[in-house]
């Protein structure tokens, strides 16, 4: 690390192309892992990979999780926080189709363009639900799970914000509860009836403050028919996710990305309105996007670049105030030309005062990482991959965060030694990441 260094300079440890491995706005580093940071992680495969080690890495600062379709458990790594939103159709009379749609696809409900990740979609057939109700599960269109170290066992007030896509088609027979999520946990803690019926398409909230009952599988956060009411035959609920949190500084976690989503993909308001993608950052509470994104774009630096840039000021007026963290690309021995982005982003890093940047490409050696036993196609990482990849990135983020000054006494947080990241990797790896599109 470079003595001197400020909060907003590019600086830090040069790499073998000659250039720095960290650049721009340093408080960012010490916001995400001290501060009120809630983060917003946008990308394609390639960052769903790191989501899992990300949360190894952070799970006793939680403060704060935005669970549901963009963020539910990882299959192939392990456990985020979260899982569902899916229930079985064939158990439930009451549901037509149902399934996760992207959003650039057309689910069967016709509804897209008020998200901008993938939303979960129910249709009801008019049949009616269980009555009596045997527990709220049995007449739910939607069911998620919270599962976060803030969430079990705890006891005191929380909040969950209902976050769903109201349409000419959507019903006002449902009902938000949050439970605990033991199977003898099927008392409500908090309870509202909702309508997702309206006029025009767009995102819409539903709040929830409670006090939690120390349920020790943490939280369940269900969306089903209300009593005695049967949602219309063609009506539909479109879940966008259910954001649970303390209210106390810490963490966030959230994600929109998704395997073989490019740039193009989050800049089309055909897949989110500028109002609605407003709307998301505003009901996430999002202060932090957290990028890497650029393996599916399939052109060069030069034509990436615009891109890029574009996406930046699409989340800056949709958020004003909003920063970020970008992080450039390891090599791709498909394509190979990933040094050329990594220099596009410590430019802009160079040019902001809100951007964080963290040289991934080059804090893992380069071009020659297109080869490494750590990627199971030359593309996706293995399990030890992803731990690898989020090892460097948080040195990256330490080593950033230990040259701003501490706000209550103006000294400097100790150094965390990052030196050490690039020879530890010398484990075997043991499993490998199952193949995705990237």
């Amino acid at each position: 690390m470079l003595a001197g260094c400020i909060a907003v300079v590019t600086c830090g440890a040069p790499n073998a192309r000659g250039g720095p491995l960290i650049a721009g706005n340093r408080q960012i580093a010490w916001d995400y892992l001290y501060g009120d940071a809630h983060v917003l992680m946008v990308g394609d495969s390639i960052q769903n990979s790191l989501h899992h080690y990300r949360y190894v890495k952070n799970a006793n600062r939680l403060q704060g999780i935005v669970a549901g379709p963009n963020y539910p458990s990882s299959p192939w790594l392990g456990d985020d926080g979260s899982f569902g939103p899916a229930v079985d159709p064939a158990t439930r009379p009451f549901l037509g189709a149902t399934g996760l749609y992207l959003a650039n696809e057309t689910p069967p409900t016709g509804v897209r363009g008020a998200n901008p990740g993938a939303t979960w979609h129910a249709g009801f057939t008019g049949v009616a639900g269980q009555q009596p109700a045997a527990d709220l599960v049995t007449n739910a269109a939607a069911v998620v799970y919270v599962v976060t170290p803030f969430a079990k066992g705890a006891t005191g007030m929380m909040h969950a914000d209902l976050l769903t896509v109201a349409n000419p088609s959507g019903t006002g027979a449902l009902t938000f509860d949050v439970t605990g999520a033991s199977a003898s946990g099927t008392g409500a803690l908090a309870s509202v009836a909702i309508s997702t019926q309206a006029a025009t398409t767009g995102l819409q909230r539903h709040q929830l403050t409670f006090q939690a009952a120390g349920d020790p599988a943490g939280l369940r956060a269900i969306v089903g028919l209300t009593p005695g009411q049967t949602p219309a035959a063609g009506s539909n609920l479109v879940l966008s996710g259910v954001r649970v949190y303390t209210g106390k500084p810490g963490l966030q976690l959230a994600g929109i990305g998704w395997g073989g989503t490019n740039t193009s993909y989050y800049l089309d308001p055909n897949n989110a309105s500028d109002a609605d993608l407003a709307r998301y950052f505003e009901f996430t509470d999002t202060n932090i996007v957290q990028i890497w994104i650029g393996h599916n774009d399939g052109v060069l630096a030069d034509a990436w670049e615009p891109r890029i840039r574009a996406l930046l000021d699409r989340y800056r007026a949709a958020r004003p105030g909003v920063r970020f963290i970008l992080e450039s690309n390891y090599e791709d021995a498909t394509v190979m030309w990933f040094a050329g982005y990594a220099d596009v982003l410590a430019r802009i890093a160079a040019e902001s005062t809100d951007v964080l940047y963290l040289n991934m490409y080059d804090a893992v050696g380069g071009a020659p990482f297109a080869y490494s036993p750590l990627l199971v196609d030359s593309v996706h990482p293995s399990l030890a991959g992803a731990e690898y990849l989020v090892d460097v990135e948080y040195g990256l983020i330490q080593q950033a965060a230990s040259s701003v000054p501490e706000p209550a006494t103006g000294g400097l947080i100790l150094t965390v030694a990052f030196a050490a990241l690039a020879g530890r990797r010398n484990r075997r790896e043991t499993v490998a990441t199952a193949a995705r599109e990237h």
